[in-house]
């Protein structure tokens, strides 16, 4: 696993502009930059990366972690819907994109607390849904911990 980011605004620059090669791609990135708190906002109130510039290293965690588990396999708005919100607002995603965003909270969800079916039936679309919530949860729990103990 690599190592958490030491320049998170350069590093996440970086995997973007070498990854994301999309309509829509350079507007998102600009409004990310410039008109957001994105690269000084912290991950979370009070638990991983409660820091500033805490949600670009959990961004890039999450990111590092879902290309470690879609390397060995191939391949429904909340937390997951303001960021589907967001991001669609600059760049077209994908339908199993769209549905492992919205329910990458899993058994967090609010939604999910209160009964919804909703993600298990988009787990059953695609595999998606349940590799983002792992490689979530991997950053959070494993990556993040550890960097703070």
């Amino acid at each position: 696993m690599e190592q958490i980011a030491r320049d998170p605004r350069a590093d996440f620059l970086a995997v973007y502009s070498n990854t994301i090669k999309r309509d829509g791609a350079a507007a998102m990135i600009y409004w990310l930059d410039c008109k957001t708190d994105f690269f000084t906002a912290p991950a979370s109130r009070k638990n991983h990366l409660a820091q500033p510039g805490g949600l670009a290293v959990h961004s890039l965690n999450v990111w590092r972690r879902l290309r470690e588990i879609t390397v060995r396999d191939t391949f429904p708005l909340g937390h997951g819907e303001k960021s589907l919100f967001l991001i669609t607002r600059h760049m077209a995603l994908t339908e199993e994109e769209a549905l492992a965003i919205r329910w990458h909270m899993g058994a967090y969800d609010d939604a999910v607390k209160g009964g919804s079916r909703s993600m298990t039936e988009a787990m059953n679309l695609t595999p998606w849904v349940w590799r983002l919530q792992e490689a979530d949860m991997c950053a959070a729990w494993i990556d993040e911990r550890s960097a703070a103990e």
